[in-house]
C-alpha cells in the first residue's frame, strides 16, 4: 500500500486524506532526522541547539497535520488510522480517539 492508496471513505475527502498522509510522513520524517542527529553529535551545547531547532521545525509541520486532519470528519479520521496503523505499525500523529 503506497501513501496514495490510503483510501477514503467518501471520494470528496480523498485529495484531504493524501494531503494529510503526505504532511504526517513529513513530520515523522523530519522528527526521526533530528533525533538521529541529535543522537550523534559530541556536545551537550550542540545537542541543546538541534533540539531547539527540531521543535520549532516540527511545531511547524504539527500544525499543517492538524489543519489537515480538523477538516476530516471523524469517520474519515478512524478509516485514515486504522489504514495508517496497518502500513505502519502505529497509529498517525492525530490518532482517532
Amino acid at each position: 500500500m503506497s501513501l496514495s492508496t490510503m483510501q477514503a471513505i467518501n471520494s470528496a475527502h480523498q485529495k484531504t486524506v493524501d494531503q494529510y498522509v503526505i504532511a504526517d510522513r513529513h513530520h515523522v520524517g523530519i522528527e526521526e532526522f533530528y533525533d538521529n542527529w541529535i543522537n550523534s553529535v559530541d556536545t551537550d551545547k550542540e545537542a541543546m541547539r538541534l533540539e531547539n531547532k527540531k521543535e520549532r521545525i516540527t511545531a511547524k509541520t504539527f500544525e499543517a497535520v492538524y489543519q489537515l486532519w480538523a477538516k476530516l470528519p471523524s469517520r474519515e479520521q478512524l478509516n485514515i488510522d486504522k489504514q495508517y496503523t496497518l502500513r505502519f505499525g502505529y497509529p498517525c500523529q492525530m490518532g482517532a480517539n
